[in-house]
């Protein structure tokens, strides 16, 4: 999800496809991360991806279904993670 979403926010910053590389930054996971990742949404059709211009790095682009889905999902992931948080606030950590 991290990755999805770090893309997602990132093709709408640029307003253009970015780098597997880029969304790796922003996500803070390692390259296999994202590549694994990618190629699934891939397949998924949730993303378009194919080499820069100088086939250095690959590059990504949400299909439409790939935003409609992210768009339908993300109200209840953040419910889940706002959730996760509370509740690891109030467990108390075991040493």
């Amino acid at each position: 999800m991290r990755v999805w979403s770090g893309a997602e926010r990132l093709i709408r910053e640029s307003n253009d496809a970015v780098s597997q590389v880029d969304v790796g930054r922003r996500a803070e996971l390692d390259k296999n991360t994202v590549s694994y990742s990618m190629r699934r949404l891939d397949e998924l059709g949730l993303v378009d991806r194919g080499p820069d211009e100088w086939c250095f790095a690959w590059r990504v682009i949400l299909t439409r279904q790939g935003e409609r889905l992210l768009q339908a999902v993300r109200p209840v992931l953040t419910e889940v993670a706002r959730a996760e948080v509370e509740r690891a606030e109030v467990e108390p950590v075991e040493a």
